[in-house]
């Protein structure tokens, strides 16, 4: 390689970068489509990768090259030192890896880390141990037209991928295409733009099969990152029936201002190449405004190329019409990459082209070939056609300018302020844009709430939420002269809005009371026993620090009492962390996971439990691994009188190489077991019921708020019963809702809703109060001197026989003593007439079983003279 071009370079990752990279401090440049906009930390690197690096305009001894990335430390940093110019930088496809495109990199530069966010990453993975005939994964199409899919094969084996419209049965899109795959390294199947047409947000399918329908072995992907879902609301499939792991699969699509106008498959039972003497190409129809790149496959090596575009390959395939400049390039890895600027090479959608590539030395060199997979064009090898295509891909900018516009971007991950019934999610643009949060208990989402205008600090909330229930999110960010940006899925856990059942759930005790422990599971720590991780509340946590990647597995469990007829919801807060080895087998991740087992036995590996999904609660797909607790929730039905809940954590199986991780830490906290409300028919159904019982009152109106009353009321539309209702919220007054809370008992002996919530909401109007004499007013059970209505809204009226600090005495003459009225909502004075009427609510005072009505007006409206 030429000295000008002493090394060219790069980091992992992926994705289209545009005018202007910003400088970090010690000199590396981060890309402002880095959607975390922080790549400071390390990452994995893609080692193998070729690229190409080329300045605008014709080519000279300083404006051309090519390189391959390697892994290093930091993780495939690659240094880049050219002579004066602005370069332009793109890299070929990987394996599974999508495309990269990066301009207006300023000469000099040290360091460069693009970030590799395709539509759809899988995560840690695992292969199907039972060979089927066919492996298939559902998708939502983010642009209009695939260009690419993977798979990873669990051995040397040769296979196709069908594209099928909405599920696995839908009618095919497009030809198949085919691949080759080995344990090492994915397999990827290409098709050039427009083969498989698609419509943004619906729903495809991908088959990986053999041609002869024998057997194959996939590797699917068996954790989760952050419990959010690869495929959000899609479906996955081994030989036609519906499976619970998604494959190991990553989709290509155009959907960032990049056309992929030809995109040929480089399986190797499908190509095969050609001596060439001095001069060959493709021609291509142009599907956008200017080409921009172009990737071809040619082994051994030589003296580098000469690239460019013309008008027709003329009758020796020198060209006709050159259109824009020619680029030197180098081969690497088999492939040699051309770059050019958005505009430099005009072309018109729907004309013919033609990509010419010859040696630079004279020398003859070779390039290989496929069957005839592109239909809008032909080989040619001197002047001479062929039938067959350019093992190749060429892109094109999409219209005019569609390449350099960047995403909206997200800065960070997002944070989730969870309540009982409501959430809200904080999160961060880096630049002013509007923004939608789509939801749902599991995807497909199916409630979105928008936020304000546009801002870049976002926070939007999510109301009339389930209380101890587990939510998916994602986020759809838009601006003016941006790309939409959408995140992947997240998950987040609503508060629980009834008691815990668990014994020790957050390990304050500094043990295990309450809790038996299985497998190497070291007694509770705090957050200066291991490696400075802090609880999730409190002093202590549940966990474990392990260096050289050797975190065994285990955890905890305990053994509960239920009522068999609700359902049980275990939730508890995760944290992991370690340091590489995120493409790895599950095995050797640290990972967690929650479980349950409705028949109440004790063996973590019975078949009865269930268990949620194996999940890290660290970002592997940010550029910096940013670790973090994550709450999971799981919900069964009881087989009986009683449950058990496990926690567990490390390394599922350590196998025979754990030091692919370096330094491993997990932990647990914060543990929660509840069970859903009863539901009453009415309010009058709290007296069958014992204090401790949480319930569920549905259709109750609101009588007062706490401001008025001294507490929340509700009571039934019929006025046949009322109830206190304590809570930190203010119930609307006047409004139908569902009410939920604990059942206890003042010690006046009025019954009370503790830690009440409104799990429903709908205006209705005032209720209407309940007329009744002195003598049946406090009464709390049917049979005493009146109907049970403390807690209701009643009207009662008399003459006002004495004023005391905070009260007035109203009798009527049906009893010697009359009611006590509390003064403490009223402001003005007692009207000066004979009589007076007044409407509140019934409540208790004193010890039971001697304790006595008082009625508590809400306002100086609730109190008429006559």
């Amino acid at each position: 390689m030429p000295s000008a071009l002493r090394c060219l370079a790069l980091a992992l990752s992926l994705l289209l970068s545009a005018p202007a990279l910003a400088l970090n401090t010690d000199g590396r440049y981060k890309s402002p489509f880095d959607p975390y906009n922080d790549p400071e930390g390390l990452n994995q690197g893609i080692s193998g990768a070729p690229f190409g690096a080329h300045r605008q305009g014709s080519p000279s001894g300083a404006c051309f090259g090519g390189g391959s990335t390697w892994q290093s430390t930091p993780v495939s940093y690659w240094g880049i030192n050219v002579d004066a110019g602005t370069y332009g930088m793109q890299f070929a496809n990987k394996d599974q890896w999508p495309r990269m495109a990066l301009y207006n990199i300023p000469a000099g530069t040290t360091y460069l880390r693009p970030v590799n966010t395709p539509d759809y990453l899988t995560g840690a993975f695992g292969y199907y141990t039972v060979p089927a005939q066919s492996f298939s994964q559902q998708f939502e199409a983010r642009g209009t037209s695939v260009t690419s899919v993977s798979c990873k094969f669990a051995s040397q084996t040769y296979g196709i991928a069908v594209i099928h419209d909405g599920g696995l049965f839908g009618p095919q899109i497009g030809p198949a295409r085919p691949l080759e795959g080995n344990y090492n390294n994915d397999s990827m199947a290409c098709w050039s733009a427009g083969e498989v047409p698609t419509v943004p947000g619906q729903l495809y399918t991908v088959e990986f099969k053999k041609s002869d329908n024998s057997p194959l072995q996939l590797y699917y992907s068996r954790a989760r990152c952050l419990m959010g879902e690869d495929f959000p609301g899609c479906k996955s499939w081994i030989a036609g029936v519906e499976t619970s792991n998604p494959l190991r699969t990553i989709i290509g699509m155009d959907t960032d201002g990049i056309t992929t106008t030809v995109n040929t498959s480089s399986a190797n039972s499908q190509i095969a190449y050609d001596f060439v003497a001095s001069v060959a190409g493709q021609t291509f129809t142009a599907r956008g405004t200017s080409v921009i790149g172009a990737h071809f496959l040619a082994p051994g090596s030589n003296g580098g190329y000469e690239v460019g575009i013309f008008g027709a390959p003329g009758a020796d395939g020198m060209g006709v019409t050159q259109i824009g400049p020619l680029k030197w390039v180098w081969q690497n890895n088999d492939r040699v990459v051309a770059v050019w600027f958005p505009g430099e090479v005009p072309v018109t959608a729907g004309q013919q082209y033609y990509l010419r590539i010859r040696s630079r030395s004279g020398a003859g060199f070779a390039l290989y070939h496929v069957s005839n997979e592109y239909a809008g064009g032909t080989e040619y090898i001197g002047g001479t056609a062929k039938v067959y295509d350019l093992t190749a891909t060429i892109l094109e900018e999409t219209s005019a300018g569609s390449a350099t516009v960047q995403p909206v971007g997200f800065s960070g991950l997002p944070s989730v302020q969870r309540g009982q019934t409501s959430a809200t999610i904080s999160f961060s643009t880096p630049v002013a844009s509007t923004a939608v949060i789509e939801y749902g208990q599991a995807p497909p989402y199916t409630a979105t709430v928008a936020g304000a205008s546009p801002q870049t600090g976002h926070a939007i909330t999510l109301t009339g939420l389930s209380a101890a229930t587990q939510y998916h999110f994602r986020i759809r960010a838009s601006a003016s002269g941006r790309r939409d940006s959408i995140s992947r899925d997240f998950v987040f856990v609503t508060a629980p809005a009834t008691p815990n059942m668990l014994t020790n759930p957050g390990f304050e005790t500094g043990n295990t009371t309450g809790w038996a422990t299985f497998g190497n599971v070291p007694p509770p720590v705090k957050s200066s026993d291991i490696g400075g991780l802090a609880p999730h509340s409190g002093s202590y946590f549940l966990g474990s620090a392990y260096g050289g990647g050797s975190a065994p597995w285990g955890g905890a469990y305990q053994r509960v009492s239920v009522d068999p007829a609700r359902p049980v919801t275990f939730q508890g807060w995760l944290y992991t962390y370690q340091l590489f080895g995120f493409n790895a087998d599950a095995e050797h991740m640290v990972l967690g996971q929650i479980g349950i087992d409705p028949a109440g036995g004790t063996d973590p590996n019975g078949a009865s439990v269930r268990w949620s999904p194996l999940t890290s609660a660290q970002d592997w797909r940010a550029p910096v691994f940013e670790s973090r607790y994550q709450d999971i929730a799981l919900a069964v039905q009881p087989q009986g009188g009683h449950v058990t809940v496990f926690c567990r954590g490390g390394q599922p199986n350590l196998g025979s190489n754990p030091s692919i991780i370096s330094y491993v830490i997990y932990g647990w906290d914060d543990m929660c077991l509840t069970q859903p409300p009863v539901t009453l028919s009415g309010v009058g159904d709290i007296r069958s019921r014992p204090d401790g019982t949480a319930v569920a009152i549905p259709d109750v109106i609101v009588t007062a708020a706490a401001s008025e009353a001294g507490a929340n009321y509700v009571q039934d539309p019929g006025r046949a019963a009322g109830v206190r209702c304590e809570s930190s919220a203010a119930f609307p007054r006047g409004h139908r809702v569902t009410v939920q809370g604990t059942l206890a008992t003042k010690p006046s002996g009025e019954r009370y809703l503790q830690g009440a919530i409104i799990t429903a909401d709908a205006s209705s109007g005032e209720a209407v109060s309940l007329g009744a004499r002195n003598r049946s007013l406090g009464s709390l059970t049917l049979d005493g001197a009146g109907p049970g209505n403390v807690g209701l809204l009643v009207r009662a009226w008399g003459r006002v026989e004495s004023q005391q600090a905070g009260y007035f005495v109203l009798n009527d003459g049906s009893s010697l003593q009359g009611i006590k009225v509390s003064t403490a909502s009223l402001t003005a004075p007692l009207p000066a007439t004979p009589f007076v009427e007044v409407t509140g609510i019934l409540q208790l005072e004193g010890t039971a079983p001697d304790g006595t009505p008082l009625l508590r007006p809400r306002s100086d409206a609730d109190v008429t003279g006559h």
